[in-house]
């Protein structure tokens, strides 16, 4: 089996990349095409990802766990690959069609070569088998290949945007850059699969579980998805633009998360199916840990500089993003424990329902929510419905889990983390007193006293207490 600990490494170190690389352009992009135009390529973009998603449906967590808990033969993995991906390929051409139709006649006219661009975005989820690799734990064959694509968008974006009305340029160089990486892991599945013809028993089976694990996805996104089409819809291009700008520094945290849920999901999965459950609760308590002591520092970190940040970043244009930014961050913090226990308990156990239950209701509130603050506050308002569901997920999952997993346990043993985080939070900002309001010189001290006090109070927190997560965290590998 890969090594967990290499596994872990790989996917922070391109969920982390694929946050750098967009902010690496992000203050050339923001200069260049302005917060209107940043604008219209979150719309565009947020329009053809609802059509992404019912390109994928389920399958990325229902294949990951198959393919995990799959016999690891070619022939069995052939069967089970072609039963998931046959239906993957038959919704994905009907949502193409339908997004195609809506791009060249409903799309307004003003916006129109965006959304017919963006056809690429959607093409491209159609070609989606990331999947299949990661039920084999196999991440850095995907992580090399999404890091070659994504350097290579960054220096097209470089070279070929320089204006405002290069924006059709900037539109597609981002949509090809995510076709070209899908299409271009075709070339390595032949490598572990023998193709087999589709079983109508296993598709069908594999059809419910699918739409089951969709309805959450679904979910998801109209409150980290939708938020933006609203705020165009009911608000203004420039007010997307601000929350766009602000999403992206949140997608720092996020990404980690992201990462150790990818690699946690099928690793949990091949634990069950051997009948490891006290392993698996030995990795849940370890994670939230980690998702405390990382999370917790970067967030409230961020929360505290985001005033001084946000304005030299992107420019004095986006200091609205920095009020966003300063709320809105928590949230990584908050999805970062519901992700535990999602990806490495609901999932795997096939406690669907629960986490079924728990999205559509974050969505439902969401979107009440959005509809009375958007219109009001726009892109502010957008985040009291992002924050407020993010509560509700972790909520219901940790209400309905709380007979199995010792929450009590979970919670002493990190509030100490989130205490520190606080704290290095109060001091950066009492700080501020005695320096200048703005500049690159003020947000250097700040964070250079942020990494000071988290540090400090992390050490003499470790070595008072005699916490060993050190020393548990190397018997992961």
């Amino acid at each position: 089996m890969t090594s967990l600990k290499k596994n872990i490494a790989y996917n922070i170190f391109y969920q982390i990349l694929t946050i750098l690389l967009p902010l690496i352009t992000a203050p050339y992009v923001s200069r260049v095409l302005g917060a209107e135009g940043v604008g219209i390529y979150s719309y565009s973009y947020s329009i053809a990802s609802y059509f992404l998603l019912f390109t994928t449906l389920g399958i990325s967590n229902h294949g990951n766990r198959s393919i995990a808990q799959c016999e690891k033969s070619k022939e069995a993995l052939g069967k089970c690959f072609i039963n998931n991906y046959i239906i993957q390929l038959t919704v994905g051409t009907v949502v193409c069609v339908i997004y195609a139709v809506y791009a060249c006649f409903f799309a307004s006219p003003e916006r129109r070569i965006y959304a017919i661009i963006q056809i690429i975005t959607v093409l491209s989820g159609v070609l989606d088998i990331n999947w299949f690799f990661w039920g084999l734990e196999k991440f850095k064959l995907t992580v090399t290949r999404n890091t070659v694509c994504k350097i290579i968008s960054v220096a097209c974006i470089f070279i070929f945007v320089r204006e405002s009305n290069d924006l059709w340029k900037y539109v597609l160089i981002m949509s090809l850059s995510v076709f070209i990486s899908q299409l271009l892991l075709w070339h390595f599945i032949r490598r572990e699969i023998s193709f087999a013809r589709p079983q109508c028993y296993e598709v069908k089976n594999n059809i419910k579980s699918i739409c089951v694990l969709f309805i959450p996805i679904l979910a998801y996104s109209i409150y980290r998805v939708m938020d933006k089409v609203m705020i165009g819809s009911f608000s203004t291009m420039t007010e997307v633009g601000y929350y766009e700008n602000a999403e992206k520094i949140l997608n720092i945290p996020v990404g980690i998360v992201t990462a150790l849920g990818n690699v946690m999901l099928p690793r949990i999965s091949n634990l069950l199916a051997h009948g490891e459950e006290k392993k698996q609760k030995e990795y849940i308590g370890m994670s939230f840990t980690f998702v405390s002591i990382v999370e917790g520092a970067i967030c409230f970190g961020i929360a505290a500089v985001a005033d001084v940040f946000v304005p030299i970043y992107y420019g004095n244009e986006f200091v609205k993003s920095g009020d966003i930014l300063s709320i809105i961050i928590f949230t990584a913090l908050i999805s970062g424990w519901a992700n535990v226990i999602r990806t490495q308990f609901l999932i795997p156990k096939k406690k669907d329902t629960i986490y079924v239950t728990s999205m559509v209701l974050a969505a439902i509130v969401n979107g009440l929510l959005n509809l009375f603050f958007i219109p009001q506050y726009g892109a502010m308002g957008a985040v009291v419905g992002t924050v407020t569901a993010e509560v509700i997920v972790l909520l219901v999952q940790a209400i309905c889990t709380r007979h199995e997993l010792n929450y009590f346990k979970i919670l002493k043993n990190n509030i100490a983390y989130i205490c520190i985080g606080v704290c290095m939070f109060l001091v950066v900002k009492a700080a501020r007193v005695y320096l200048p309001t703005s500049g690159i010189i003020t947000l250097l001290v700040e964070i250079l006293i942020g990494v000071i006090v988290y540090g400090v109070l992390f050490i003499i927190y470790t070595f008072a207490s005699k916490n060993l997560i050190v020393n548990s965290a190397k018997k992961l590998y």
